[in-house]
């Protein structure tokens, strides 16, 4: 299997495939390790632009299921249609992305910002491998679901029973799903075990 570096070098034998820039979808369960990839590949290539999908991970809407099935409160979930409409349509069109993340800490939307891209994006997010986006590559983060839970309820600010249930009972049955449904390892230009260090693989 290639590594990263060998993926992301071989993108500047082909253009990018929107004629502007390259577009990396990262992909993997929450507490992958995705952020810290993204991280490392912003710091070891010149040029790249990284996106945090989590910063269009925001409080529930009216509407939406805001409780879990053994009735813990759900704190949030992804905005797709922000998500769609400020970054994918963009990536799309080989335009910069306009990003306007939202703030828990201020409980409200970040001012809007228009990236520079030069070499590429790469987008970090649960999901992305079926996102609506010609991807110019495709890194899969690896780690099992015992594992990312575990990091959940050391990095969630939250009461452990409410982290512990969401995160068994709502968002991992829909990676899960996800995983069945796409196969996303399968679809993958290079794969990384999210527990090991990231450098080693890189």
């Amino acid at each position: 299997m290639a590594t990263v570096a060998s993926v992301m070098r071989g993108l500047l034998s082909r253009p990018p495939r929107n004629g502007r820039y390259y577009a990396v979808a990262i992909d993997g369960r929450g507490g992958s390790g995705k952020s810290t990839l993204a991280g490392a590949v912003q710091d070891h290539l010149n040029g790249w632009t990284v996106i945090a999908g989590d910063g269009y991970f925001e409080p529930l809407s009216d509407g939406e299921r805001t409780i879990s099935p053994s009735g813990f409160t759900i704190w949030g979930g992804f905005n797709d249609r922000r998500f769609q409409e400020d970054v994918l349509n963009r990536v799309v069109r080989g335009e910069p992305p306009a990003l306007q993340p939202y703030s828990y800490a201020h409980q409200a939307y970040e001012t809007p910002s228009v990236l520079r891209v030069e070499s590429g994006i790469v987008i970090e997010r649960c999901f992305t491998f079926a996102m609506p986006v010609e991807w110019d590559a495709r890194i899969w983060v690896e780690t099992p679901r015992d594992v990312c839970l575990a990091r959940a309820l050391v990095r969630e600010e939250l009461p452990r029973e409410q982290v512990r249930a969401v995160w068994e009972e709502v968002w991992q049955v829909e990676e899960d799903a996800y995983i069945t449904a796409t196969h996303p390892s399968g679809m993958a230009d290079c794969i990384v075990d999210g527990r090991l260090p990231v450098l080693d693989q890189l």
